[in-house]
């Protein structure tokens, strides 16, 4: 996205206490690679989840 550099965003997500994941060439709707961004979410609901 070219609206905010990626460290720049990284730094933010982490200053925040997220989590900051690319995946690239998903596009901002996420109409491509969307395997990799349900994995991605997968993932990250079972951190939050405890497993």
């Amino acid at each position: 996205d070219g609206r905010m550099p990626r460290a720049a965003m990284a730094a933010a997500v982490a200053r925040a206490g997220g989590d900051f994941e690319v995946i690239d060439d998903a596009g901002a709707t996420f109409q491509r690679n969307l395997p990799q961004v349900g994995r991605a979410v997968s993932t990250w609901l079972q951190r939050l989840s405890g497993g």
